[in-house]
């Protein structure tokens, strides 16, 4: 059963990453299972809860920019329009 909502994901729990327009979050939740995706960057979240899938989707989130970042010279088309969608809802901190 497929459960939409109007949750969103504000924060990734790093400092080095702020969240300046949330992400969307649907949910999926079946038996005693819960998967939280956010649609926009196509991640994904999996725990026994709603709250434990957000706060795996909240590290998939957080892995992927900081990897997309790293690696933004040598995107192919498809990853570089999830790292323009990061761009514009993320503010990454560089500490150099």
């Amino acid at each position: 059963m497929t459960q939409n909502s109007d949750e969103f994901v504000t924060t990734l729990a790093d400092g080095r990453l702020r969240v300046l327009a949330p992400f969307g979050v649907r949910f999926l939740i079946e038996g005693g299972s819960a998967a939280a995706e956010a649609p926009e960057v196509n991640e994904f979240g999996f725990g026994s809860s709603r709250s434990e899938a957000v706060q795996d989707l909240r590290a998939a989130i957080r892995e992927l920019c900081l990897t997309l970042h790293d690696d933004r010279g040598r995107l192919g088309p498809d990853l570089w329009k999830v790292w323009e969608v990061l761009r514009g809802k993320m503010h990454i901190r560089h500490d150099d």
